[in-house]
């Protein structure tokens, strides 16, 4: 990389498959984030970067948990008829 590392920020490079990959740092060092997915690509994998950069006004949406189902209730079965 050329120059010194400033956090926080997007650092790119290639990986084993020598494809385009992404990982945002945060202010500390650590990585927070990732890309899901490779790049052939070097522009498609900046352009992935800045849809997020891009995407500070969005709404975030919170997921409301799955409710669980009511466990199941054992079915009655009719008494074997004696011989």
């Amino acid at each position: 990389m050329a120059g010194e590392v400033k956090y926080p920020c997007f650092i790119e490079k290639k990986n084993a498959k020598g494809e385009w990959i992404w990982g945002y740092f945060a202010r500390n060092g650590e990585q927070i984030a990732k890309s899901s997915e490779s790049y052939v690509k070097h522009a498609d994998c900046t352009h992935s970067i800045e849809l997020l950069k891009g995407s500070k006004t969005h709404k975030i949406f919170v997921a409301k948990p799955k409710r669980a189902a009511a466990p199941s209730r054992p079915r009655r079965t009719k008494a074997a008829a004696s011989p």
